[in-house]
């Protein structure tokens, strides 16, 4: 038998996701093992019981080939283009690009979900695509299923740190239509519209 994820690069989401579930009490010798035989069933790709049955030997030479799991995930460099189970998807890095659709769905995932694959569908946009142009869920499952880890915390990380600076500038902005609106006292609707909006933006990541 032989590991089906031998480093991070090939861990997707998903895959981290299992590993991430797996429950282990420090300190607890017998939990420690089951610990690891759980550990070998993803990484294998087998069921619990099949690493229970290896012979010893192979089974610590397993677990030797997953020590990668103890050590830290490196970001990688962005890219412009990502395949994703054969299918190229654009990286959007431009925040002009960026759709009022695609904010509030941003602003939504992180307040309610904050799993990145969601959180990552509003910056991958299947190429050639508009957002909102193809079926959403589909590329969630995509991403979730196909996109390394590796890959998926370097876009993740980029792209909150544009997402705070985009943040900024527009709560700003309408902190300033708020006040002209104020001092004009008129459009009560619009303000108040414009406050809902401040709230929401407000809600998100800070």
């Amino acid at each position: 038998m032989e590991l089906k994820y031998k480093s991070w690069d090939d861990i997707t989401i998903n895959i981290y996701n299992k590993l991430k579930n797996i429950k282990l009490d420090i300190g607890d010798e017998v939990d420690m093992l089951e610990y690891n035989v759980e550990l070998l069933s993803v990484l294998c790709d087998v069921d619990v019981q099949e690493i229970e049955n290896l012979p010893l030997s192979e089974f610590n030479n397993l677990l030797k080939q997953s020590e990668f799991i103890s050590k830290e995930i490196k970001r990688g460099r962005t890219k412009f283009i990502y395949k994703i189970n054969n299918k190229e998807y654009f990286f959007q890095t431009n925040p002009r690009l960026l759709t009022t659709a695609q904010f509030i769905d941003l602003q939504t995932y992180i307040k309610n979900k904050n799993e990145i694959e969601y959180i990552l569908s509003c910056c991958l946009i299947p190429n050639g695509k508009k957002y909102g142009e193809y079926n959403l869920e589909e590329v969630i499952k995509e991403i979730r299923e196909h996109l390394s880890i590796v890959n998926a915390l370097s876009i993740q990380f980029f792209f909150i740190q544009l997402y705070r600076k985009l943040k900024i500038a527009f709560q700003t902005s309408l902190e300033k239509q708020i006040k002209k609106l104020k001092k004009k006292n008129k459009n009560k609707e619009v303000e108040i519209i414009l406050e809902q909006a401040m709230n929401l933006i407000q809600s998100g990541v800070g």
